[in-house]
C-alpha cells in the first residue's frame, strides 16, 4: 500500500525539471512490473499523471460520511469521552454535517483522550463543525497576484 501516490506519480505535464518526469516514468514502469496487488491512495486526484489512472484495474472514491456514517462515528469515538447525553438538537446538528471524514472524528478525540475533563457533546461536535471547515478555508480564496 502507497498512501499520498500523488507524490510519486505527480502529472509529467506539470514537470519543471527532467528528474521529475524521470520519477513518474519509473513509478509507472515499476507498477507494471509488480505481481502482486498495488494500493494507492490520494486526496489529489487531479494531481495524478494521466497515464497512472489506466494502470489501476479498480478505482474507488471514498467520499465524505453520510449523516449516518456522522452519528456511528461520533457514537463509537467521541460519545464515551463527554458528559451527559445525546440530546435531539444536538444529534441533529451532527447529522447536518457534510464534509466529515473518520480522520476528523480521531483529531477531535484525540484533543480530549488525555484529559480528564469531559466535554458536552455540543462542544465535541462544534470541533467536528470546525474540522469540517479547514478543508475548505483556501476554497474561495486566491493566493498570489
Amino acid at each position: 500500500m502507497i498512501d499520498e501516490i500523488d507524490t510519486h506519480l505527480f502529472s509529467r505535464a506539470d514537470a519543471v525539471r527532467s528528474w521529475e518526469v524521470s520519477f513518474t516514468n519509473e513509478m509507472l514502469t515499476q507498477m507494471e512490473r509488480f505481481r502482486g496487488i498495488l494500493i494507492a491512495t490520494t486526496n489529489r486526484l487531479e494531481a495524478l499523471d494521466e497515464a497512472s489512472m489506466r494502470r489501476f484495474g479498480e478505482k474507488l472514491r471514498l467520499d465524505f460520511l453520510t449523516p449516518d456514517g456522522n452519528e456511528v462515528f461520533f457514537l463509537k469515538m467521541l460519545a464515551p469521552l463527554a458528559r451527559g447525553c445525546l440530546d435531539e438538537e444536538t444529534r441533529q446538528r451532527l447529522r447536518s454535517l457534510t464534509s466529515c471524514a473518520p480522520g476528523d472524528f480521531k483529531v477531535v478525540r484525540d484533543r480530549h483522550a488525555m484529559t480528564e475533563s469531559k466535554p458536552e457533546h455540543a462542544t465535541l461536535i462544534r470541533e467536528l463543525e470546525q474540522e469540517a471547515m479547514v478543508k475548505h478555508a483556501g476554497q474561495s480564496r486566491r493566493v498570489g497576484f
